[in-house]
């Protein structure tokens, strides 16, 4: 595949512009795929683009050796690995089913073992990481969260379901981060707030342009003053004297961890955009109720793109 962008002048949205498109499905179609592709082995490869945005050694390392089989099983797996684990599988399967069956399934190992079955789905994803990694340009960076050792890093892309996943707010049973027993699929997960109590974190996802479809209520005003400060804007109902509003002003105090990600808008003409992790955050002051207008401190400041979009959104 790298070749084949080097030569053709093509990039990877060419070749995935379309969801039957896809790099072993050209292949195949120029007959120099070498085996038969079953509809199980498509149903997969259209999940192929779910990694297209991964830009970190962490996440390609992780999933090439879970599609190789050398990633460690959920038994064997450290709190760490199974935070990676929890990420690749939420960001794959958000709804928890198995789309073979329309079944719950039994485990993340059940899932990583039914993947690499597929070996079109190996081919393609393998080759895919390879040209994700030649293209980092910046490295992330990492940061402990008051939870324990976290794979996720600082100026890096997830999706929402990664996110959440590698935050332990997906469950299935078995294969919990934090296990309770009780499942909780992350396929409805559409809000820009979360708390993650167990992890005790708080997590913002922030669009920065709103939708002119947005209610004014909930059009909230976020946006960066430096490339260490930002201006976020609570739900419409939270209040400063709220169990939340108390939770995000003491959060140090209560020994939590909030996390701002940010995107600048929904959509684009690829489609749903993707957050940038700006990392954890440390309460500065407030303002008001209905919303909280709070400002909060990066601990890792902003790359340089990051905050000429993020202060853009000042004046939009």
């Amino acid at each position: 595949l790298i070749s084949y962008l080097r030569d053709s002048g093509r990039d990877l949205e060419d070749v995935y512009r379309a969801s039957d498109k896809g790099w072993v499905n050209l292949l195949d179609v120029a007959g120099l795929y070498p085996s038969a592709i079953t509809d199980a082995d498509r149903s997969l490869l259209r999940r192929a683009t779910k990694f297209l945005h991964v830009d970190d050694t962490t996440r390609i390392d992780a999933i090439a050796a879970i599609l190789d089989g050398t990633f460690p099983s959920w038994a064997e797996a450290s709190v760490f690995d199974r935070k990676i684990m929890s990420l690749v599988f939420w960001n794959l399967f958000n709804d928890g089913m198995d789309p073979k069956t329309g079944a719950s399934w039994k485990s993340i190992d059940e899932a990583f073992a039914s993947l690499r079955v597929s070996k079109p789905f190996v081919f393609e994803v393998s080759q895919l990481l390879a040209v994700l990694k030649s293209k980092i340009s910046q490295v992330g960076e990492t940061f402990p969260l008051a939870s324990g050792p976290s794979p996720l890093k600082a100026h890096a892309t997830y999706t929402r379901y990664e996110l959440l996943g590698a935050l332990g707010y997906g469950r299935l049973p078995g294969s919990s981060v934090y296990e309770d027993g009780r499942s909780r699929t992350i396929s409805g997960a559409r809000e820009g707030v979360y708390f993650v109590e167990e992890a005790s974190v708080d997590l913002f996802l922030i669009t920065l342009q709103k939708s002119a479809s947005l209610s004014p209520s909930i059009r909230y005003h976020d946006y960066a003053i430096s490339k260490s400060l930002f201006h976020w804007e609570s739900q419409s109902r939270t209040t400063p004297e709220s169990p939340t509003g108390q939770r995000y002003i003491n959060h140090e105090a209560l020994g939590g961890d909030v996390l701002l990600a940010v995107r600048a808008s929904a959509t684009d003409e690829s489609g749903t955009q993707h957050f940038k992790l700006l990392g954890p955050a440390r309460y500065v002051r407030h303002e008001g109720t209905k919303p909280i207008k709070i400002w909060w401190e990066l601990k890792i400041p902003m790359d340089t793109d990051s905050f000429d979009t993020a202060a853009a959104a000042k004046v939009s």
